[in-house]
């Protein structure tokens, strides 16, 4: 599973970027991993990793960090239409649908 997306102005904690690649990819347990990615002076960086590894997260859902460094991540992705808000929380963590 390795699926991307560009996103025009991500407006997350780290201010607004013109274009990101968000990254579907999967933790070695299946569950989905969301990897942000940024140019930068000309090379490919990874910006954030938007998910974290919660056990039980459903299948086509995925834990979004959305704390510390990533406070606002949960809110850019909702807004570009790559997931849904919440549909429910493990362990404080908000676990979303996947829409791409």
């Amino acid at each position: 599973m390795s699926d991307s997306v560009f996103i025009q102005n991500f407006d997350c904690l780290m201010g607004c970027l013109p274009e990101v690649e968000v990254v579907k990819k999967a933790y070695t347990s299946g569950e989905i991993a969301l990897y942000v990615y940024s140019e930068f002076d000309g090379h490919r960086e990874t910006l954030l990793i938007a998910s974290c590894l919660v056990p039980g997260t459903p299948r086509g859902f995925v834990a979004i960090k959305d704390f510390a460094e990533n406070r606002g991540v949960l809110l850019a992705l909702a807004r570009a239409g790559l997931i849904e808000e919440p549909d429910f929380y493990l362990k404080g963590i908000p676990i979303c649908r996947v829409l791409f």
